[in-house]
């Protein structure tokens, strides 16, 4: 645009940053917003983190944000572009979304970015760890160095409890090839966050839950049941009734990386942002971006 002003260009009721692209594809148009990285994140940032949170979480947040979206270019190069504009990348709305706080972070953080072995990190996130982070392995099957189980400076943080009938469970089994008849007993291990069993990871989330029915047996990863029955996260233990399960648990998401409610516990305290990005991710450097 000919106009420098920061009231940028629209699009379906929506202000951008940066230049915007139209792409034939298929019967119809790609529009694709052509933005800085450090421009796209102001959007991005307040979207992920609520603004009113210490300077030093914003911060945080601001550099795995950043390092997330290096690591991530050409995640949808099939499709044209880079990343998308929703959380299978990062929520990105343009510039309704920008917040003074935020914007601040990011020009704080101006070009700082997570590597390992020289290159940018899958900087992941998520809502609450519960207690304890988690490795990725026990989420994704795959070892990533800089993912490690750590603990968080308070326990058991973010309480839940939902409750699912027998006969819905049992239907939701059934539609994933799992029809074990009618369900007579749950096999878990008690919960206690931090500690490893053999059903159990060392962060204390499921590993492996066995539902036992009167035509068989169901034994899923604490993923696929959080997925099956919209847990809030896999730190959960289980208690069958007459009728219902009972699922008791703590935090919310994967568990991976940066625990942003433990994010805003540290900066509480003091810790700086370097701090908590070291914290949560094993092994990192934080430097300037080069790229």
């Amino acid at each position: 645009p000919s106009d420098k002003s920061d009231g940028g260009l629209a699009l379906d009721g929506r202000r951008y940053r940066g230049a915007l692209e139209l792409r034939h594809r298929g019967a119809g148009l790609t529009a694709v917003n052509i933005v800085p990285v450090d421009d796209y994140l102001l959007s991005v940032v307040p979207e992920e983190m609520p603004t009113d949170w210490p300077a030093e979480a914003l911060k945080a947040q601001s550099v795995a944000a950043r390092s997330f979206a290096l690591k991530s270019r050409g995640r949808h190069a099939a499709e044209g572009y880079d990343l998308c504009t929703t959380t299978h990348c990062q929520l990105y709305k343009g510039i309704a979304s920008e917040k003074t706080a935020s914007t601040a972070a990011v020009r704080a953080t101006r070009g700082e970015v997570l590597t390992y072995g020289g290159q940018p990190i899958e900087a992941l996130f998520h809502t609450d760890s519960g207690g304890m982070t988690e490795s990725s392995e026990n989420v994704w099957g795959s070892h990533v160095p800089y993912l490690r189980a750590v603990r968080d400076t308070q326990t058991a943080t973010m309480p839940w409890t939902k409750t699912v009938s027998t006969a819905a469970l049992e239907k939701k089994l059934a539609a994933k090839g799992h029809a074990i008849g009618r369900l007579r007993a749950i096999e878990l291990s008690p919960l206690a966050v931090g500690r490893a069993a053999k059903d159990r990871t060392a962060s204390g989330r499921v590993k492996a839950m066995t539902a036992v029915g009167t035509k068989g047996r169901a034994t899923l990863t604490g993923t696929a049941w959080r997925s099956l029955l919209g847990l809030k996260s896999a730190l959960f233990s289980a208690k069958l009734t007459k009728d219902t399960v009972t699922f008791t648990g703590f935090g919310a998401g994967h568990g991976l990386g940066i625990s942003q409610w433990g994010a805003k516990r540290l900066a509480g305290t003091g810790k700086s942002y370097a701090d908590i990005l070291h914290h949560y991710y094993t092994g990192v450097t934080l430097q300037t971006n080069s790229y």
